[in-house]
């Protein structure tokens, strides 16, 4: 593997940890779905802000973690 494929990885590491804290607002949605007092409304706007910031690259740190991966597999014999 080259670095394209660090970097094709590095990008789905970074995504997946950028939606983690979507799986966290929709797990709060659904235990307060039947407060009237919570802001269903705030909360789904913040839910969808936090997967659009997760799906939008991140460039420089997909970069420096691509760079992490490829020196590691250099580093371990490409095993």
């Amino acid at each position: 593997m080259g670095f394209a494929q660090d970097f094709e990885d590095a990008g789905a590491i970074i995504t997946l940890i950028g939606l983690l804290p979507a799986a966290f607002i929709v797990l709060a949605m659904t235990r307060n779905m039947t407060n009237p007092e919570y802001d269903m409304t705030a909360a789904f706007s913040a839910g969808m802000e936090s997967i659009v910031q997760a799906l939008v690259p991140a460039i420089g740190l997909t970069l420096v973690l691509a760079a992490a991966i490829f020196l590691i597999q250099v580093g371990s014999g490409g095993r």
